[in-house]
């Protein structure tokens, strides 16, 4: 049996996304295509079982959890009142695990700063999300 070959791929860029409803970050997770990033986990704080939903010490159990390691977090337009709380476990994650292994470039988006409100993100949203990225990325 001979080996397989495959052709080495640039590894995408690994992202969380934490909203209010999981179906909503479901159905944005296509924003993603055709980019060098892949949503790799979600979190929500209505739809899953109480126990797995958004919590400050779930997400740092999500990021430490993951392999490749998240580079990208991105919280929803309706997470504004959460943006501190997560911004202090992104940000010990980032010291604490990215760049001890040498990762050079992590982005947090919180999109409530574009745009703060329930339901489905409002157009402009995707164009924010990725200029943000294009900043740290390029």
């Amino acid at each position: 049996m001979s080996p397989l070959h495959f052709q080495a791929e640039k590894p995408a860029i690994p992202v969380v996304t934490v909203g209010v409803h999981r179906s909503t970050v479901v159905a944005t997770s296509s924003i993603f295509a055709g980019t060098p990033f892949s949503q790799t986990a979600i979190m929500d704080l209505k739809e899953s079982p109480e126990q797995y939903r958004y919590s400050a010490h779930n997400l740092g159990v999500v990021l430490h959890a993951l392999h490749p390691r998240p580079q990208v977090l991105v919280t929803g337009t309706a997470v504004g009142e959460l943006v501190d709380e997560v911004e202090r476990v992104w940000d010990e994650y980032v010291e604490g695990v990215l760049k001890v292994e040498g990762v050079e470039k992590a982005a947090y988006v919180p999109l409530s700063d574009f745009h703060s409100s329930d339901g489905p993100p409002p157009p402009g949203t995707v164009e924010y999300l990725m200029d943000k990225l294009q900043e740290t990325f390029g």
